[in-house]
């Protein structure tokens, strides 16, 4: 098998492993844990993209971070899906997986 083709099948286990892992999130609502601060109360988020938005996601320290694109991530959400929880949980499924593809270090045994 050449590396290519071994290269491509390990990427197609890496998503369908992911995927098949983070597949009850999709029957999942909003969890207690941060999503109160990070969308379902927060008026900034849940406006979804807009420049005052834009403005305090890079100037504001809140709930204990300062992390710009995770703001606007959220606001793209809200901006897309409402407030859908499947809808932003397909949002974290999509970085989840693109996060494991695009670090194939510690995939090594499955891509080389």
């Amino acid at each position: 098998m050449n590396a290519i083709k071994r290269k491509r099948i390990g990427i197609a286990l890496i998503l369908i492993i992911t995927t098949i892992s983070y597949l009850p999130v999709f029957r999942s609502d909003f969890i207690a844990y941060d999503d109160p601060e990070y969308v379902t109360q927060n008026n900034w988020v849940r406006a979804g993209i807009t420049w005052e938005g834009f403005q305090w996601a890079f100037t504001q320290f809140y709930a204990a971070n300062w992390h710009p694109l995770t703001w606007l991530s959220h606001m793209l959400d809200c901006e897309i899906y409402g407030m859908n929880a499947s809808g932003h949980h397909a949002t974290s499924l999509i970085f989840h997986i693109a996060n494991s593809i695009l670090r194939p270090r510690y995939f090594a045994p499955f891509l080389t």
